[in-house]
């Protein structure tokens, strides 16, 4: 089955492979550089696209668009047909920043969110006790209000 999406979207796809054609393969010294440089800089120019990160507000370094799946679609295909990696994928975007834009305060957004979106920052979460390992359903460590102050009761590893 030839499924073939609307004129909005093959004009996007157009729009998304002009992009690449001229950011990607970088050129000239920028070629150069190391690949986790190049990757750099092309997530630099596909976030003031707006093409990678689209949901997250502007104001933290997205571009607050709202979702369309069939857009996002199109870059996955554009970009992995391009070989063009600048999405990073793993727990900081994945979990970090979306708790953090529902329960951080606005410090903790400003600091976190930006640099993570560029990839500066890289985040990892750890969920080990003895005795549960990973599994998150094994967990045993509590914490507890006392008055104003929480005890936690177990510990990591």
């Amino acid at each position: 089955m030839g499924l073939r999406l609307g004129a909005k979207y093959e004009a996007f796809r157009a729009e998304v492979r002009e992009f690449l054609g001229v950011h990607w393969p970088l050129r000239g010294a920028e070629a150069e550089l190391p690949a986790e440089q190049q990757e750099k800089r092309l997530r630099e120019r596909a976030l003031a696209r707006g093409y990678v990160y689209r949901h997250f507000p502007r104001v933290y370094g997205g571009s607050e668009q709202p979702a369309d799946a069939l857009e996002d679609m199109v870059l996955d295909q554009e970009f992995a047909a391009a070989g063009a990696v600048c999405d990073i994928r793993g727990i900081g975007l994945a979990m970090l920043v979306p708790t953090l834009l529902d329960y951080g305060n606005e410090e903790q957004r400003v600091r976190f969110i930006p640099p993570t979106l560029r990839g500066d920052m890289r985040w990892c979460q750890g969920y080990s006790e003895p005795g549960a390992s990973s599994d998150l359903a094994s967990l045993s460590s509590r914490a507890v209000l006392e008055g104003d102050r929480w005890r936690i009761n177990g510990h990591k590893i």
